[in-house]
């Protein structure tokens, strides 16, 4: 059974890819080809459905995962597949999916758009769209704003919705705690909108940095629980230095426990620290941090440019 759930993202494919080498040997022609009905097909993928729905409530895991992986390359040739395919698709979300579960409401709404393609419409989508964290995965993400809309409508309307979440909220702490909550059990899936939704973050974040105490004591929950990869640092830190001392912004840094993220903070305390704050003892703080070798550890970042040595040249001369 267990090898059986292993094959059968493959074999409930919507395409196949054939590789063939070419008459010469040195290179090879890959064919993309998509399915459509048959009689041959539809059963043959009855018997594997099925399968697959009889196995549902003993391997939960193995079959939602293969429902995440449904129809990520489609044509409109398939749709008559897509729709033979969702009676039992249906059947399988009835059977161990649960709104209570966020994983879940992701999961189908990528079901949905697969389905929405194919002109499929279902009452268990909206089920699962309208949960709590969904709405405000959707709010973060802006996914229920109108594609049709210009680039900077939909980034009005989106700051706008995320604005008035925030200043409706009866306790905007534990608000801010759920948004966090939410960033985080988004980040395990790979379509799931990680840059608009930590976008969405950064605007309620700048939306209350006129609270001082609110802010910073935010600031300081998302470091203490580990929240920090889904922030923007520079602009966070930029907005610290407007409310707190630099010994003050450099001590919550220290408090980020990843290696690599107090590095990438760190980094940015120094790219924004505003020239009137810069002292002999932040300038062999930075020598200091420049010798470290915390920067190995970092997988992946974004260009760091060193533009804001100037400024520190500049205070270096004045200092000696």
């Amino acid at each position: 059974m267990l090898l059986f759930c292993d094959i059968a993202p493959n074999l409930l494919s919507l395409h196949f890819s054939p590789l063939k080498m070419a008459s010469r040997g040195n290179n090879f022609v890959i064919y993309n080809i998509f399915l459509q009905m048959s009689e041959g097909v539809f059963e043959y993928r009855k018997l594997l459905w099925e399968q697959l729905l009889s196995v549902c409530s003993v391997n939960t895991d193995t079959v939602k995962s293969i429902l995440y992986g449904y129809g990520r390359s489609i044509e409109e040739t398939c749709y008559d597949v897509i729709k033979s395919d969702f009676v039992f698709i249906e059947k399988i979300i009835n059977a161990i999916f649960s709104t209570e579960v966020f994983a879940d409401s992701i999961i189908v709404h990528h079901m949905r758009v697969v389905c929405e393609e194919a002109s499929i419409e279902s009452d268990v989508f909206d089920i699962y769209e309208n949960t709590p964290k969904m709405n405000i995965y959707q709010l973060l993400s802006g996914s229920r704003i109108s594609l049709g809309l210009k680039y900077e409508e939909r980034e009005k309307i989106k700051e706008e919705k995320i604005k008035n979440h925030v200043n409706s909220a009866a306790d905007k702490s534990t608000c801010f705690k759920t948004l966090f909550s939410i960033c985080k059990e988004a980040t395990g899936f790979k379509d799931a909108h990680h840059y608009d939704v930590h976008n969405g973050l950064d605007i309620a974040l700048l939306h209350i940095c006129n609270d001082k105490e609110l802010f910073v004591s935010t600031v300081s929950f998302a470091i203490q629980n580990g929240y920090v990869e889904y922030l923007s640092p520079r602009m966070i830190i930029s907005k610290l230095f407007e409310l707190l001392s630099p010994m003050e912004i450099i001590e919550l840094i220290h408090r980020i426990e990843s290696p690599s993220q107090q590095n990438i903070w760190e980094y940015n305390f120094y790219h924004e620290l505003p020239e009137t704050f810069i002292t002999q003892s932040i300038i062999d703080d930075f020598y200091l941090f420049l010798s470290k070798q915390s920067d190995s550890e970092l997988e992946a970042f974004s260009y760091r440019d060193i533009m804001f040595l100037k400024s520190t040249r500049r205070s270096i001369a004045i200092l000696y």
